[in-house]
């Protein structure tokens, strides 16, 4: 009683036209600052501005807010239910300060009626002044003014508790108050109202995310029905979960509708020979067939689908195009594929500026270049930029993993083949990688892997400037500038007969060398920026460098992986900082203090062979996923197929960095 005389007095010096302090008086600041809002607005604090909706304006009011009316209403009437008898009301306002809704015992209700405390009525400040609703919008935070804080004197009967009410995208939308009688007030009752908002606002969130997703879905619907081929979803069980009319029409399925195909299995339509669901999931690259119907010969794609979500399905997606158009559609796409230039190679050293240089003397020329460099190096990025500053930069820029195909298939890869030429084969038959980069560029990666017998075929090319398709008669023309690249010592290929001389000097008219990244003076330094700020504006990080302890460690690294691992590990190193600089606790464990090896013992690089450093690559990559073999193909850029095959050709004990992993 004593703390509500001092607030009397208070209030009465302010209307009186003196600001009182609040240390003396102990009315708070946040209640000061109210009264002075109040008084500017002009509001008598004995006559109450009438302002009431009507029942049409109330019923407008509601339907826009009707999110927000939907969910609290519930939450209301439970809240009623709890404090039946308490004489408390319980009062939904939107963010104007509107009544919306009130719920309270048929006493108190009509208690309030005396004072405007109606649905429809306005509670904003600017209308009755200091009030618990009006206030929390204004403040935007869970706020009580208990009797006489109001600025309205008639109110100071009154003690109300707000708190404001959120949507997903933390706008404020509306206030729930519960309002009774000063001396009704217990403690407990501010954190009432506070975990009732709360609540509601995970509610409204929630629903606002469904809408979200709904309406998602129906664009996607929209999207995947104007698409120009069949399109056809799948799960990794073979259910089809979303399908457009033009698969339904290219697969004959005239008197069934979306609604009846969806959810049945798309081994009913097609053949399991010719889709097999799991081998997608195990290459996780696109697998194509072709697939014979009542319109002819259909060209089919089947891709693997990524998934966020932990507990559902993979799916895939199919699409269905004629077959004609595939092989336009294909050089259209191929031909925008190089995307870096010299520009784009980061480095100072005069190791890489001369390879730089060197790469420039060679790409106007048209004459094959061979790129040679340890793994991770960058020598496709060079291959890219050499085509990019060749006459031929806007023709198609083709790559080939020579160490990626499997022996039985590389020459199909390269040279095509005509329909039916061989079990599985598609009907139609398929053009190779020289015929999609007619008038452009083939990039032959780790040629040094390229079967002995494969050799041949690819030399006669190279001297013809023809092919052949497997299984045809018809010779082809073609113009394709070549660059081909390895990390094998290609002289001591030729000595064991494992790579055949004449092929070696017809690729070997323009050599370049990338150097590894021990070699590059100073240049570890400038690609860490590089690649720090790269990533750290990738991830929405805020951070200026590395400290000068963690240069020094990655100074001191013999980096097997070259460039491609000093990525690897400016990535994590960005991901796990929680400062402005990485550290070397950022850092993986291998360069700790203790595992860098001291220069007077350090592997002198010329001792160390490309084949260590790629097996040293592999072992650490291996170590530092846990064994993980997706991940580390995904760090080292491999295929699986390629990765298990080094593995087993280095003879490396997958046992040693995991114990019962999915990999």
């Amino acid at each position: 009683m004593e703390s509500q005389k001092q607030i009397d007095t208070a209030w009465n010096q302010f209307w009186a036209g003196e600001d009182p302090d609040a240390e003396i008086t102990g009315v708070r600041q946040e209640i000061l600052d109210s009264w002075k809002r109040s008084r500017a607005f002009g509001i008598n604090p004995y006559h109450m501005k009438k302002t009431v909706l009507s029942p049409e304006q109330l019923a407008r009011r509601i339907r826009k807010n009707q999110n927000l009316y939907d969910v609290a209403v519930p939450f209301m009437d439970n809240l009623h239910s709890f404090d039946e008898g308490s004489g408390f009301l319980t009062l939904l306002c939107d963010s104007e300060g509107y009544v919306l809704r009130i719920f309270g015992e048929p006493q108190a209700v009509a208690a309030a009626r005396g004072n405007l405390l109606v649905e429809g009525a306005a509670r904003n400040e600017s209308h009755i002044g200091t009030n618990a609703i009006g206030t929390c919008l204004y403040l935007k935070k869970p706020l009580s003014i208990h009797a006489n804080e109001h600025f309205y004197k008639p109110h100071s009967m009154w003690s109300c508790m707000s708190s404001p009410i959120f949507n997903s995208g933390q706008r404020l939308i509306g206030v729930l108050c519960l309002s009774a009688y000063w001396d009704r007030v217990t403690y407990h009752t501010p954190g009432l109202v506070i975990a009732t908002t709360e609540a509601i606002s995970k509610q409204i969130a929630l629903l606002e995310s469904l809408s979200r997703i709904t309406a998602m879905n129906d664009k996607l619907d929209q999207v995947v029905e104007l698409m120009s081929y069949g399109v056809i979803f799948a799960n990794s069980n073979g259910i089809i979960t979303q399908i457009n009319s033009l698969a339904i029409l290219q697969l004959n399925l005239k008197n069934a509708d979306k609604d009846s195909i969806i959810g049945t299995n798309v081994y009913e339509y097609i053949p399991q020979e010719q889709l097999n669901i799991s081998k997608i999931f195990e290459q996780e690259h696109a697998e194509e067939f072709s697939l014979n119907t009542f319109l002819g010969p259909l060209h089919c794609s089947v891709f693997p689908l990524a998934s966020e979500r932990k507990k559902a399905l993979p799916e895939i997606v199919i699409t269905i195009r004629q077959a004609e158009h595939v092989h336009k559609m294909v050089n259209r796409i191929v031909g925008s594929s190089a995307h870096f230039t010299l520009e784009n190679i980061i480095g100072r050293s005069k190791q890489i500026l001369e390879a730089k240089r060197l790469a420039q003397i060679s790409a106007p020329y048209l004459s094959n270049v061979l790129l040679t460099g340890e793994s991770g190096t960058g020598k496709e990025i060079f291959a890219q930029a050499i085509h990019n500053a060749s006459p031929r930069a806007n023709a198609p820029f083709v790559a080939l993993n020579c160490g990626a195909i499997p022996r039985s298939l590389i020459e199909s890869e390269l040279f095509g083949y005509e329909g039916g030429t061989f079990t599985g084969s598609k009907k139609e038959g398929q053009a190779g990688k020289f015929e999609l980069a007619n008038g452009g560029t083939i990039f032959l990666d780790e040629i040094g892997d390229m079967p002995f017998d494969v050799q041949v075929n690819l030399l006669r090319v190279l001297q013809s400037r023809e092919i052949v398709r497997i299984g045809g008669k018809k010779s082809i023309k073609i113009d394709v500038r070549v660059i081909s690249a390895t990390n094998k010592d290609l002289d001591e290929g030729i000595k064991n007969k494992s790579f055949r001389q004449d092929l070696y000097y017809r690729l070997n008219v323009f050599s370049v060398r990338i150097p590894p990244l021990r070699e590059r003076e100073g240049d570890v330094r400038i690609l860490c920026d590089y690649m720090l700020m790269k990533y750290a504006s990738g991830f929405g990080k805020s951070m200026l460098g590395l400290s000068e302890e963690a240069y020094k460690l990655l100074k001191q690294y013999d980096w097997p992986g070259n460039v491609r691992e000093l990525e690897n590990v400016i990535e994590r190193a960005v991901l796990v900082a929680q400062d402005n600089y990485v550290k070397p606790e950022d850092l993986p464990p291998i360069f700790s203090e203790k595992s860098i090896p001291k220069s007077t013992s350090k592997i002198k690089p010329a001792v160390k062979s490309a084949s260590m450093a790629e097996e040293e690559l592999i072992s650490n990559t291996l170590d530092r996923n846990n064994g993980n073999i997706r991940k580390v193909s995904a760090d080292l850029g491999l295929s699986r197929g390629t990765l298990y095959r080094k593995i087993e050709k280095y003879n490396i004990d997958l046992g040693k960095y995991r114990s019962e992993q999915d990999c």
